[in-house]
């Protein structure tokens, strides 16, 4: 089942639980229409999920329901991508120029992200990679200082952010820019 159904059902009394992976405050706990007697977050304090995840706390008070605070893990969220090779054909160039994109965003807006986005993005650290885990070259494209990006919006002007003119994207590439600069501004 989907969260709002998940919840649904538990409030129905056709489920006793569900788990929920979310960051906190999810907005499907924010509409008070939970019992605080009957229902409430379990902790997740076992050993083995603490050193698998981050320990973290849910504040008192941050769903109408839950007055005192929760300890539960969180499970971090990190970009995955295939390791493309631009050299290899037309195809693979523009999936990792897309790849480095959303790279130049993500680095580029952090600030405002964590202004105005979820509160997530508050505890986001780029430093913190996993263990044995590589870095793509794409993405380090998009990171780099002499990085171009440009951003078809909607109306159909380019903004440009960076030194040099990039190849044009295929259409789904520029379909996928154009909302995410729709979502987050360019």
């Amino acid at each position: 089942m989907n969260p709002a159904d998940s919840l649904a059902a538990l409030l129905k009394g056709d489920i006793d639980a569900f788990f929920y992976v979310v960051g906190a405050p999810a907005a499907l706990f924010s509409k008070g229409e939970i019992d605080p007697q009957g229902f409430h977050l379990l902790p997740l304090k076992e050993p083995v999920l603490q050193e698998l995840y981050t320990p973290t706390r849910i504040n008192g008070g941050t769903y109408p329901f839950q007055q005192d605070p929760v300890d539960v893990v969180a499970v971090k969220a990190v970009l995955l991508t295939y390791d493309w090779v631009p050299k290899r054909n037309a195809y693979q160039a523009s999936a990792c120029r897309t790849v480095a994109d959303f790279s130049y965003l993500i680095l580029s807006r952090l600030d405002e992200l964590r202004q105005k986005g979820h509160p997530k993005w508050k505890g986001v650290d780029l430093t913190a990679l996993p263990a044995g885990w590589t870095v793509s070259s794409c993405v380090l494209d998009g990171l780099a200082p002499s990085y171009t990006f440009n951003c078809h919006k909607p109306d159909g002007t380019v903004v440009a952010e960076g030194a040099k003119p990039a190849a044009q994207a295929p259409e789904a590439n520029q379909i996928f820019v154009q909302r995410v600069c729709a979502r987050i501004g360019c």
